[in-house]
């Protein structure tokens, strides 16, 4: 949600919603994105595809030579 095409907006709505500052919204989205190992929201969408796949963190292949689920 924070990491789509307009990460401003959706902080800003986010925060409203949630009734928090919006610096408060990014420390959290700061905080989401080291315990990833990522710098990027972009890679922080990756990153998540991988892990939710099963896939290798940092190689994004499948570990041990397993099959990756469909």
């Amino acid at each position: 949600l924070v990491f789509g095409p307009r990460p401003a907006r959706i902080v800003a709505d986010i925060a409203v919603d949630l009734v928090l500052s919006p610096e408060t919204v990014l420390t959290h989205v700061k905080n989401i994105l080291k315990k990833l190992g990522v710098h990027s929201r972009r890679d922080a969408i990756r990153q998540a595809d991988r892990l939710r796949l099963g896939l290798d963190p940092l190689t994004g292949e499948v570990p041990d030579g397993g099959v990756a689920p469909d």
